[in-house]
């Protein structure tokens, strides 16, 4: 049992309990882009690094492809699930992240979204409560000439990169 919850803590912690660097407003071009999800675009790693319009943002997004993941075993209930998922922004600030594939991983990381709130803060989307100051989760949204990234981890030896169209 405790392997297990040592094991479950793992992989919550290594998705999506991580910081990511904020990108000084000196590197960002500002780009004047109507109805878009981006205000302000930083080039980064040839793809675009985009400060959001919260306005853009609210809606559902669905997965399409994981453009990037670990080849970990331990991660593959992870990406399962996140391969058939929604993620729902509303209005309120709620968010309702779901999924087709459930399993016993993802449910904890839906628990735990799913009782939270969410706020923008530049180029990212911040995940969380008031008191946990927004530390349940980080986006980095990036957005590429025909689609929208989410970046859910900046660490490089575990990558996780979310290809999603929002719904109309």
């Amino acid at each position: 049992m405790k392997k297990t919850i040592l094991f479950l803590s793992f992989i919550f912690f290594t998705t999506i309990g991580f910081s990511q660097n904020v990108e000084k407003d000196s590197l960002v071009e500002k780009t004047a882009v109507k109805d878009s999800l981006v205000q302000k675009k930083v080039k980064k790693d040839s793809m675009t690094v985009v400060k959001i319009v919260k306005d853009s943002i609210i809606g559902k997004w669905n997965v399409t492809a994981i453009e990037k993941a670990p080849k970990s075993a331990g991660f593959k209930q992870v990406i399962s699930g996140y391969k058939k998922a929604s993620f729902e922004f509303k209005k309120d600030s709620t968010l309702t992240l779901s999924t087709k594939s459930p399993n016993v991983i993802f449910k904890y990381i839906l628990r735990s979204v799913n009782r939270s709130r969410w706020i923008n803060n530049d180029s990212m989307i911040l995940i969380g409560t008031e008191k946990n100051k927004y530390s349940t989760m980080k986006i980095r949204v990036i957005q590429k000439p025909d689609t929208v990234l989410f970046k859910l981890n900046e660490r490089t030896n575990l990558p996780l990169i979310l290809q999603l169209k929002k719904e109309e």
